[in-house]
Parts: structure tokens; sequence; C-alpha cells
């Protein structure tokens, strides 16, 4: 392969071999450059320019920058690609480039990273951006594939989805579709997944004990008011009405119907 010494424009791009990619502005012009191949294993085994600069086994050979030492491109506002990684057609080209301050990183499929070398054991992706979808170690963490921000959605990880702080949904929040808290906060509903029971409110210790819970019953007529661990139903701080929202003057209990008991004692439970 050579090149006259006068000068010559390098337009965008040199193939050597099918296998590397030399990019160069369009407007900039090179002298005395010469590109020499290895015979051998057909790698770039150097690059001269103006007698400054050359560097060697470029290609499916190593190529070392020093550590102080800088590999520059200039702006090339028409492709984003100022190292081309890959090459299939004058349509597909990926790689890496900066284009006005921003850096692109362009891939046909996936973008994955890995954090110990193969060598020392690491051939699974530490992390795996998709085309719908954000993986960690294989597992899908975060899908993006329709209106909906996904979460765990392939429930790759066992336990669920965990925090050890607030979780704000300002919009309500639904459990399998039900909205149990509306947006403004004010609602809160419980829901049994068929016909034949009623949700339920519970009220639990530290200990895991259940005090009570509202809710559950036939689904139909019935509705429960029952006491688990506690004993005793304490109501305080009002009346109470029984078929009557507005208990009559002085009543602490006013109940609108028929009343029927076993046995009546008086105030202290007494004298029945």
């Amino acid at each position: 392969m050579k090149t006259s010494n006068h000068k010559r424009r390098i337009t965008r791009a040199l193939w050597v071999c099918a296998s590397f990619f030399v990019f160069v502005p369009s407007a900039t012009y090179v002298s005395s450059t010469y590109i020499v191949e290895d015979p051998n294993d057909h790698t770039l085994d150097g690059v001269t320019t103006n007698g400054n600069t050359t560097t060697n086994d470029i290609g499916t050979g190593s190529f070392t920058i020093g550590a102080t030492e800088k590999l520059l491109f200039s702006n090339y506002t028409s492709t984003n690609d100022h190292i081309q990684l890959w090459w299939a057609g004058a349509a597909a080209g990926y790689g890496i480039g900066v284009e006005g301050g921003t850096v692109y990183n362009r891939a046909a499929g996936q973008h994955r990273w890995y954090i110990a070398e193969i060598a020392s054991g690491g051939t699974t992706e530490n992390m795996e951006l998709d085309v719908d979808s954000l993986n960690f170690n294989n597992k899908e963490a975060i899908r993006y594939s329709d209106a909906w921000l996904r979460f765990n959605q392939a429930s790759g990880f066992a336990n669920g989805t965990h925090t050890p702080l607030l979780l704000r949904a300002d919009g309500g929040f639904q459990v399998d579709g039900k909205q149990v808290i509306d947006s403004s906060g004010a609602v809160h509903e419980a829901h049994y997944p068929n016909a034949t029971r009623y949700g339920y409110f519970a009220a639990h210790n530290g200990s895991a004990a259940r005090g009570m819970y509202l809710g559950w019953g036939n689904g139909a007529s019935t509705v429960d008011l029952n006491l688990d661990a506690a004993s005793i139903l304490n109501i305080t701080g009002g009346d109470v009405g029984i078929g009557d929202s507005t208990p009559d003057g002085s009543l602490v209990l006013d109940v609108e119907g028929q009343v029927g008991a076993t046995e009546y004692c008086d105030e202290n439970g007494a004298n029945c």
C-alpha cells in the first residue's frame, strides 16, 4: 500500500483489511503520510505523519495508549460514532463518539457491563441496557416497553421490591388494578378477590398479633367487626348511634329499633 509525498485529502474513512477504520475530519489535509500493512497478520503496522507520530500494531493486534497520551477526535457533526466498533453496511455503524459536548454510545442490540474480567469469573453481565428494559445480574429490574414504568415485572427478584424510606404516589395507589388509595388520600379501600367475602382492615401489634379486623363477612348481608387478641372494644370521644346518625339529647347510646338481651345489668355490671 503506497501514498505519494504530496498533499492528499483523506475524506472520511480508510478501510484496512475490512477490520479497522481510521477517521479523519473531512476538511483535514495530511501530508507525507505513510501507512504500512503487516503482510503476516494484515494489521495496520505503522502510521507516520510528517515524520512526527508513529503508532504500531493497530488492528487485530494490540494498541496501547500511554498514561500521558491522548486519543483525540474533533467535533464531527455528521455522525456520532468517532470510534466504529462494528460496521455492517452503509447505514449500520455502531460505536462511541462525542458531538456538541454529548457522549454517544450506540449499539444494535444491548449495552452490557461486566464488573469482573471473564478470566476472573465475570462471565455474566452485571448490568444490561436492553431496548425495553434495564437488567441487573441477568434479572429484569425496570421495564419501559409500554405506558407503564414497571419494576421487577418478571419477578426475577424473588422477594419483591423494597425501600427503607417513603414510597410516594401522588396519583393514588393500586393493588392488582384496584384503587385502594385515591389521589386525595381520603379513600382507602380493601378488596377481596371474589364475591364470597369483603375485604377487611386489620390492626396488628409489633409482635404481629392481630387485635381486631373489620370487614370479611359473607360478601353479601353480613360484615364483621371481630376482636382477636384484644378482648375489649373501647369506644370513646362521642356517642354511639345504631340506626341513628344523630343520637338524641344526652343519650350515649341511641338505638333506633328493638333491643334484646338475655340479661340486663346496672352500670357497674351488677344486679343482672
